[in-house]
């Protein structure tokens, strides 16, 4: 593969997850605001911040945006469902040591 071509790629991979999770969360967040006090905005701005952070983390932790891993669909579907599940256990164990009441968990669960 094209050494431009696949370092477009990674880049519009990376994007494009970047913008779905923002998307998701700003929908979640438009839909739920009456629910969400003025005083636990700064709350929800960490909390996508964090999230942002944990996915770029446990992307680099899986590789998903390696060479081998981007060649076949198979193994990019397997390496990107590794980082969801480890994102998944970053956040949840967050959630548990910094024991977040303030964030709504019904929230938090349609962003998943």
């Amino acid at each position: 593969m094209n050494q431009q071509f696949f370092r477009f790629l990674k880049l519009c991979f990376i994007g494009l997850d970047l913008l779905m999770l923002n998307l998701s969360f700003a929908l979640d967040k438009f839909y739920y605001r009456e629910k969400i006090a003025a005083d636990f905005e700064l709350q929800y701005v960490y909390l996508w911040v964090g999230f942002n952070l944990t996915w770029l983390i446990a992307s680099w932790m899986c590789n998903i945006y390696n060479q081998t891993s981007m060649s076949s669909f198979e193994s990019f579907c397997r390496y990107t469902l590794r980082a969801y599940v480890y994102f998944l256990t970053i956040i949840l164990i967050s959630f548990f040591i910094i024991k977040q009441h303030d964030i709504s968990r019904l929230f938090i669960i349609t962003v998943f």
